[in-house]
């Protein structure tokens, strides 16, 4: 290029923000939930905005006055507002940094069904997320590693190397992932929270020595990559798919180099015998230990895609698309609609979960009144099997253990049709019945899933 010719101006990275003094919004403090699972904090509150039309809950995180001359805030910040218009990314919704006062705060997205911590804890007592679920949470996450790594246009190069700052998110873990109530679409959200430890390239390279930039001083036992502490796209893959991993099995402190005691886990079957043969397939290409050999989340992406749209028609159906293991929903909660705005991740969104009021949804009702309005006519069979009374005579003959099958079932002591006396949660192969069947699950107690031509024999 000749020495008088002009420079051509870059354009500017997504990365860069006008930092606001004070907050956008006039926010009402609803509730004060102190510094839950959060520690690099000054506290965490449940908030609404003034004359918001929506009646919506929001969440502040506060900074510590300390973090604030080291850019802490600044850097979360710009991160949030780089990532905030995808759908499976924690929305930031205000904030300010009051540099002379030492004050800075956050105002993000509230997830009304918890974070996948709960879930992880309420799996392990036999109560499994249904496969559907995790696929659909699979899916979206990976989508949101994609944007992460590459941006909105992940196919474009050129686009990736101009205009995008490559995120890694370096902190994956449950209580990272939270979920929210998409009453539109009729389903539960997952999204990609907490980019405190997080750190783009640019951020990288402009505060540290280029030798240092891949190494990672972030991680949380256990789910630790095997390459650590060296940290590349590669590691969040590893990260969000143990995750995945942990929820299927129950597995809330997976064993690795840095937790030893945690517990072990099978590298050959991540999603363990409850689930597809092919969900087992996918994490397991995910945790390759080899870095070099992992996929890349746009392979992923391409990839889960492909194999749901092959495997979804062979799954149960999920007939509580809105209920998840674990979730309490709290009385006095309001409604959230289907783009209402959240919350940090890890932060326990209604006072901690030892403290969240109110009863499960069905503790005083029937489930199957609340589906009705869900399912078609193909199910009618099924429910009404299940509900149909037993004549006196039909009751006499089970206690007698002389009856027949009322409904075609064969020679089973005299109960409906599909119907098993005996066999609990863990009555096959000791592995229990699969995610969406047995006791609390689809069919109800007592219902065989073996006689169900929708079982995929797991």
């Amino acid at each position: 290029m000749p020495a008088s010719a002009p420079t051509k101006l870059l354009p500017k990275l997504r990365d860069q923000i006008q930092f606001q003094t004070s907050p956008s919004k006039q926010w009402i403090i609803i509730s004060e939930l102190g510094t839950k699972n959060g520690g690099g904090n000054a506290g965490i509150a449940k908030v609404e905005a003034k004359d918001d039309p929506y009646d919506r809950y929001f969440i502040e995180k506060r900074f510590l006055p300390e973090q604030i001359p080291w850019k802490v805030p600044h850097k979360e910040i710009a991160l949030l507002h780089q990532l905030n218009d995808h759908p499976n990314i924690l929305k930031l919704v205000d904030h300010f940094i009051d540099e002379a006062g030492k004050k800075a705060s956050v105002y993000l997205e509230y997830c009304d069904a918890g974070d996948l911590e709960t879930i992880l804890a309420a799996a392990k007592n036999n109560n499994p997320v249904h496969e559907r679920k995790i696929w659909k949470w699979f899916i979206g996450l990976i989508d949101a590693l994609v944007y992460c790594h590459r941006g909105p246009k992940p196919e474009d190069e050129k686009a990736v190397l101009l205009y995008w700052n490559v995120i890694y998110h370096r902190d994956i873990k449950p209580p990272n992932i939270f979920l929210k109530t998409d009453r539109q679409r009729d389903e539960i959200v997952a999204k990609l929270a907490d980019f405190g430890f997080s750190e783009s390239v640019c951020m990288a390279y402009q505060h540290k020595k280029q030798a240092d930039v891949a190494k990672s001083e972030a991680f949380t036992p256990g789910f630790e990559p095997p390459e650590h502490p060296e940290y590349t796209g590669a590691t969040d893959v590893w990260q969000l798919a143990l995750c995945m991993a942990c929820v299927c099995t129950g597995n809330l402190a997976p064993w690795s180099k840095m937790n030893p005691t945690g517990k072990q886990w099978d590298r050959k079957q991540p999603a363990g015998r409850l689930y597809s043969r092919e969900l087992n397939e996918m994490l397991r290409w995910c945790l390759d230990e080899d870095k070099a050999r992992r996929p890349t989340p746009m392979q992923i992406a391409k990839r889960l895609k492909e194999v749901y749209e092959e495997v979804k028609y062979s799954l149960p159906p999920d007939l509580q698309p809105l209920v998840v293991p674990g979730r309490l929903d709290g009385n006095g909660a309001k409604k959230q609609g289907a783009s209402s705005p959240g919350m940090r991740a890890g932060v326990n969104q209604l006072g901690g979960r030892d403290s969240r009021p109110g009863l499960h949804e069905h503790a005083f009702s029937d489930p199957e009144m609340q589906m009705m309005g869900r399912r078609d006519n193909r199910y009618d069979d099924v429910v009404q099997a299940q509900r149909s009374p037993m004549s006196p005579q039909s009751v006499a003959d089970v206690i007698n253990g002389g009856g027949k099958s009322l409904y075609g079932g064969g020679p089973r002591s005299g109960l409906l049709g599909g119907f098993t006396p005996g066999y609990g949660s863990h009555g096959y192969q000791s592995g229990g019945y699969p995610p969406g069947f047995g006791r609390g699950g689809y069919g109800g107690y007592g219902y065989d899933p073996r006689q169900d031509p929708r079982w995929r024999g797991y």
